[in-house]
């Protein structure tokens, strides 16, 4: 029996990619392993808007310092509700929260905890944001041996349950 790994990306919400992981390990016995996937770069950018928000002010270690406390906590506050869906279900949940390279991560997780499906969650995103966003490069981790599906995110701030 593999496992099924749900990958959340920063900043999308895990509803229907979680449904489909969550139905996938209940069919097959596998457990469910949830992986957020901090970007290190994030805090970097928010504090760089922070900077020039402040008229060129910089933003000391201690704002840097809460802003990673707060990311950690939203990751496993939302890892803790999955968990939680998932246990109502009957699968057991891995929860997990890295840093770094996404392929990188992705690799490692897969081969720690056996996994044999990968659930990829995709934002949704409106035709102006595509547009605009057409010359940024996008990274695909290659998941070795693994069936993966890919999942659009709808933009809502429901929670885990179906609407």
């Amino acid at each position: 029996m593999t496992n099924v790994l749900l990958v959340i990306p920063p900043g999308v919400k895990p509803r229907a990619g979680f449904h489909h992981a969550l139905h996938r390990a209940a069919e097959t016995g596998a457990k469910l392993v949830a992986l957020v996937i901090l970007d290190p770069n994030e805090i970097v950018r928010i504090a760089a808007r922070l900077d020039s928000a402040f008229l060129g002010e910089r933003v000391g270690e201690g704002v840097m310092k809460a802003l990673e406390r707060e990311q950690q906590v939203r990751a496993r506050d939302l890892l803790d509700d999955i968990a939680a869906h998932a246990k109502k279900s009957g699968v057991e949940t891995i929860a997990l929260v890295e840093s770094g390279d996404t392929g990188e991560v992705c690799e490692r997780v897969i081969r720690q905890h056996d996994v044999g499906y990968v659930v990829l969650l995709a934002e949704r995103r409106s035709w102006l944001t595509r547009l605009l966003s057409r010359s940024s490069e996008m990274k695909i981790p290659v998941f070795q041996g693994c069936e993966v599906k890919v999942v659009e995110e709808e933009d809502d701030d429901g929670g885990l349950d179906p609407a």
